[in-house]
């Protein structure tokens, strides 16, 4: 019997990131098969540093949405799996080896890896199963403008989830009080913006209660929160979208 090698494509969307993209490649360099970069207008050293590591690089502007920027990048990948890293993560370096090793699982089209906070001072904070890597060539793609989701357009799509024991950092969440406040109201321009186009779906006001929350701003938090409860239960559902999807937060 033949081994079994599926091959795994590293897919980013990136802008300006020079300061972090070297090691979130590093980490994983040696276990993917091609990398693929989409930059979205970066003046800064980021596509260098990408091609050093091999990657292809392409260009597209920016459209206010990070599905479609991640869609791209999918859109590029020839692998037979694709894992997906923002720049300011990177996996674990003694669980990097185990990627290729999960999707050999035959029964698992949607894997999981441990995203964890990792400090300043080196403390390690886990944060939650996230699901990173998916088998091309399925049909799944991302949904949402922030936060966005991995979903599949077929209702009757199966969705094999398991988890692989790998670990990954993420390191945003430990940015200085200025970039908090460029992600915050970067990303909250977006949702309202999905509100006011479509304000009956509810997962725009939780996560634009979540966008309140960090920065402390508890009132505006509670109402979006509020509207974001009274929607899910009018529409008498957890999920905005409908069939398999799997969340992906940042």
């Amino acid at each position: 019997m033949m081994d079994y090698n599926p091959t795994l494509s590293l897919c980013m969307i990136v802008k300006n990131e020079e300061e972090n993209l070297s090691a979130c490649l590093e980490s994983v360099k040696d276990y993917v098969d091609e990398i693929i970069i989409v930059d979205t207008g970066s003046t800064d050293r980021t596509t260098e540093i990408a091609e050093r590591f091999g990657a292809r690089v392409y260009f597209h502007p920016w459209e206010n949405s990070f599905s479609k920027a991640r869609n791209l990048s999918i859109k590029y990948a020839t692998c037979d799996w694709i894992i997906f890293l923002d720049a300011d993560e990177e996996i674990e370096k003694e669980d990097a080896h185990k990627l290729k090793e999960s999707i050999k699982d035959k029964d698992a089209n949607i894997l999981f890896l441990q995203l964890s906070r990792k400090t300043c001072d080196g403390k390690i904070i886990p944060v939650a199963g996230m699901a990173r890597m998916f088998k091309n060539h399925l049909g799944l793609h991302f949904k949402g403008v922030v936060h966005e989701i991995l979903s599949h357009d077929d209702d009757t799509f199966e969705s094999r989830k398991k988890i692989a024991n790998v670990k990954m950092y993420h390191y945003g969440y430990d940015q200085n009080e200025e970039e908090m406040e460029g992600k915050f109201v970067r990303d909250s321009t977006l949702l309202k913006e999905q509100i006011r186009n479509d304000p009956q779906k509810p997962l725009n006001h939780q996560y634009l209660a979540i966008c309140y929350l960090k920065m402390k701003k508890y009132d505006e938090c509670l109402l979006s929160a509020l509207e974001a409860i009274r929607l899910y239960e009018l529409n008498n559902s957890s999920s905005e979208y409908r069939g398999p999807c799997i969340q992906y937060c940042k």
